[in-house]
């Protein structure tokens, strides 16, 4: 297990140019690594609460906001009252959530281009063939979103933007026994789960609504509304995630020096999922997990989305330079699916990327991807961490995204992994 280190400085964020298909740094953005000139840390003004998110904020969350974002809070809350409206640390600074950090804090240089691996041709595109359909009808998907009273629907407000709402940095989570370095804890951690930091327009963006996986695990429910532009990018793309593993060391960061890791998590998509990522549309993507540098690199993530008008709902791995189809990559909507995915970190050939899959009712993984000798880091003078939740290009049709998913571990082995995330010992 392998932990690296990257030093406080300013941040590049990357947002999808939609003349060139590739991605550009925007340095006007600041560094939520870097401290304000008094010395404090960093304050969050998306910590405020909205008449929709369950729970209460601290004493503390209030005082620290900045008074200019506790009045019109404050105003919304009198509001909503009146209308009955209202329900009920690491080591060393973290980079910035999207962007990276150099050691005397000057902007790096333009981001390389990556062409056509958020949209690839149809030429390079495999999956659009032949694409697995899903697992369950719709009609069975809302017989079960009814059944265990998820909401589906839309339930938070549309928000101006007010800036980079990159959250601080947030407690890491307790220790999670042998080989493994990070495990979520949505239950006793509600704000970031134990990630290092959040990007949420709110908190009602990202919340544990008492759904739990299919292994009777806490899940966390993402709602993403058009709009929805937490570091203020001006870009036309849209998000709400949570960003970087970590322990009580600090942030976990990935390099070739961290060999090969495992990923762990669950995902349930209702019937009313509609994700789109459509061939020919620079501004039509939709991730639900990212592998992210802390510089200009971006080593991949797992999509979930149509590529066509009328196509099915599909998962889609996207590697350093390549998409890869996976060999059941249809979305089960309405049913939970898991997913082991296997990392070994190198700048050359020499890497290995393996994805394994298992549906709400099986027992065992079966291997979905097997990619040996492969890049899967971008540089060798740069490390990686994990995002998840929702980042989706903003040509949407004024749709609002609604998902949940489940713990998330990273382990030295698939057994341990395994156990952290779902609590079971199957295997393939």
């Amino acid at each position: 297990m392998m932990r690296n280190r990257t030093s406080a400085g300013a941040a590049v964020h990357h947002s999808r140019d939609a003349a060139t298909q590739v991605w550009a740094a925007q340095p006007s953005e600041p560094s939520d690594s870097d401290p304000p000139a008094d010395g404090k840390a960093p304050v969050a003004p998306n910590q405020a609460p909205e008449g929709e998110i369950r729970g209460t904020v601290s004493t503390e969350d209030w005082m620290n906001l900045p008074r200019a974002a506790l009045l019109p809070r404050a105003i919304f809350i009198v509001a909503a009252a009146s209308l009955g409206a209202c329900s009920s640390s690491s080591k060393q600074a973290a980079p910035s959530a999207s962007g990276g950090s150099t050691a005397d804090g000057a902007i790096p240089a333009d981001v390389a281009a990556l062409v056509d691996v958020l949209s690839p041709p149809e030429s390079a595109n495999p999956l659009d063939s032949g694409t697995p359909k899903p697992s369950s009808d719709s009609a069975a998907a809302r017989a079960q979103d009814s059944a265990t009273a998820r909401n589906t629907s839309p339930i938070c407000s549309d928000l101006p933007i007010t800036g980079d709402l990159t959250s601080s940095a947030l407690p890491a989570p307790p220790a999670a026994g042998a080989d493994v370095s990070f495990r979520t804890d949505w239950s006793g951690m509600p704000r970031g789960g134990g990630y290092n930091r959040t990007q949420i327009m709110n908190p009602c963006r990202m919340q544990p609504d008492g759904t739990q996986t299919a292994h009777g695990m806490p899940a966390v429910r993402v709602e993403v509304r058009p709009g929805d532009d937490p570091l203020a990018l001006g870009a036309n793309s849209e998000r709400a995630e949570v960003l970087i593993m970590q322990d009580a060391s600090g942030p976990i960061y990935e390099s070739a020096a961290s060999g090969t890791q495992y990923y762990a998590t669950s995902y349930y998509f209702p019937a009313t999922w509609d994700g789109t990522f459509l061939r020919g549309n620079s501004n039509s993507w939709s991730y639900v997990m990212q592998f992210h540098g802390t510089g200009s690199g971006l080593p991949g993530g797992l999509s979930a989305g149509r590529h066509t008008a009328s196509g099915p709902q599909i998962y889609q791995l996207q590697g350093v330079g390549q998409t890869y189809d996976l060999s059941n990559g249809g979305i089960a909507l309405g049913q939970w699916t898991d997913f082991i995915f296997g990392y070994t970190w190198a700048a050359t050939a020499t890497g290995h990327i393996t994805v394994f899959r298992r549906d709400e009712g099986q027992a065992k993984f079966t291997q979905v991807l097997d990619v040996p000798n492969v890049v899967t880091m971008p540089s060798a003078s740069e490390t990686y961490y994990w995002k998840q939740g929702l980042y989706r290009g903003g040509d949407v049709a004024g749709r609002a995204d609604v998902f949940w998913f489940g713990p998330t571990a990273r382990a030295a082995s698939f057994a341990a992994v395994e156990m952290a995330a779902f609590a079971t010992s199957n295997g393939t």
